[in-house]
Order: structure tokens, then sequence, then C-alpha cells
């Protein structure tokens, strides 16, 4: 079942509050492996969480095992157009391929940033490897979304900062950024916060307390800080691409010393 992506993990969410199906939402906006704009879709093995979410994306219409009369139902109009249904149906033909690309260099990547030292690649879960189940249907488990992400260490770079790390390797022609960065910081939650309806719900003391709790997510502060990724566009080039992204990290390493004086 196919839906606007902005809205998937919500979905989700205010389904399987009445369901017990495991499942997933999946994106297909422009960075994504298949892209269609606006898209996405929800998968799982529950029947009826998926009957659920199908009628929640079809304004609350009955739907398979979830039955009932008109809309009767709480739901939405977050039906996908046909046309991104036809792009969407295009792309799996090549999916499977390129996802074998991806993985392909994203392991030799990975090799060779261990030989240069001072980078500690994006560890993936075990046996996190796509399975095909045949030319229309794919079934994943964390390798689509593998885009490489590092952390450099200031010992092995002479103290040299992500940010001079960057822009020295986009010097090198290899486009690269720091991803997200602690989004709790955003003013998002804040405002959340502050808002009539929360101070409504708890009070002053346990929202002071939330807040000051963010300060607590020590090792997520860390990864936003010290992560540079790039594109998973770039696992699609050929072999003589990734070596010359470790030829430009060893250059960098090299003359840390200097990139970390300089301004």
């Amino acid at each position: 079942m196919a839906r606007p992506a902005r809205n998937a993990d919500t979905l989700v969410r205010a389904v399987k509050r009445r369901s017990n199906g495991a499942d997933k939402s999946v994106r297909v906006t422009n960075s994504k492996h298949i892209p269609s704009g606006e898209g996405g879709a929800v998968t799982g093995m529950s029947d009826e969480l998926l009957d659920r979410c199908h009628s929640f994306h079809n304004c609350g219409r009955s739907v398979g095992s979830f039955k009932g009369s008109g809309c009767f139902a709480r739901g939405s109009n977050y039906r996908m157009q046909h046309f991104q249904a036809v792009i969407l149906l295009q792309q799996f033909e090549k999916l499977l391929k390129e996802t074998e690309i991806r993985r392909a260099n994203a392991d030799y990547l990975t090799a060779g940033l261990n030989q240069i030292g001072g980078i500690a690649p994006a560890r993936l879960p075990e046996n996190s490897r796509t399975v095909g189940t045949d030319r229309r249907a794919v079934r994943s488990v964390g390798c689509l979304r593998r885009a490489r992400r590092s952390r450099p260490t200031h010992s092995n770079f002479n103290g040299l900062s992500r940010g001079k790390f960057i822009h020295a390797l986009g010097a090198e022609g290899v486009p690269c950024g720091g991803g997200y960065g602690e989004q709790y910081n955003d003013g998002m939650l804040d405002e959340a916060i502050n808002s009539p309806g929360y101070k409504r719900l708890w009070s002053a003391d346990r929202l002071k307390a939330y807040r000051e709790s963010f300060k607590d997510l020590k090792g997520n502060a860390q990864v936003c800080a010290t992560t540079v990724g790039m594109g998973q566009t770039l696992l699609l080039a050929d072999r003589s691409a990734m070596d010359h992204i470790l030829e430009a990290i060893r250059k960098i390493r090299a003359y840390s010393a200097a990139l970390a004086k300089g301004a």
C-alpha cells in the first residue's frame, strides 16, 4: 500500500496502537533509492494492520478484514497519484542490481577506510543484506539505505576538525556533509513543551525535566558531531571512484597537521 511519504511513519504509529503486526514505512522521496517525488509505502506481516493502514489512507473506507459502511473509521486522503506509482514500478527492475553495486562498493570502502586508520566506518547489523524474492518484489534488511558514514578521529588527523575535513574532502572532488544534527535542539520540541496543550497535560517540573534530559543523550551528540556522510548515489560509481575517495582521505590525513592549522 503506497501513500505520501511525509506521513508514512505517523500513519503506522496511529494504526499500530490497535494492532500487534510487524510493520515498516518506506519513503521514496528524491534522495531515496527509488524516488518518485513525494511518496511512500507501508509493509507488514499482519493483514489486519495493512488493511487498517489502507483504510486510513483512503478516507477510512472498508478494506479487506477492516469492514464498515462508508467512511466509517478515522482516515484521510493519502492516496498516491497514478503517475507516481508508474514511476516507482519501473524502478523495481533496476533495484536489485543497483543494491548489489552499492553493497559491493560499500564493503570495498569499509575495507579501505579500516586500512587508513583514524576513520570509523558505520557499523551495520550482521547479515544486513538484500534478499530478492522475484523481479518485482524486494525485501530489504538495512542495506537499501546504505550511505557511507564515517567518523574521523582527532588523534589520527592531528586535531583536524570535522568541518575542515569535510571542506578538504569536497576540494578533492568528493561531495560529503555532516548529516543530521541534534534535532531536539532545533526548536520544534521547545515549541511543543511551551505550548498551552503540553502545559495542560504535564506539570512545569515534568516538562523542565524532559527538556533537561536531552543533555544526557551524549552518544547521540557524539555521533552528530563527528559523522561525515556521503550520498548513496556515490556508491553507484565504478571502482575507480571508490579508489579516488580512499586516496583523497589518505591525502587529507597526510596533510592533516597543516590543514588543522589553516584558516
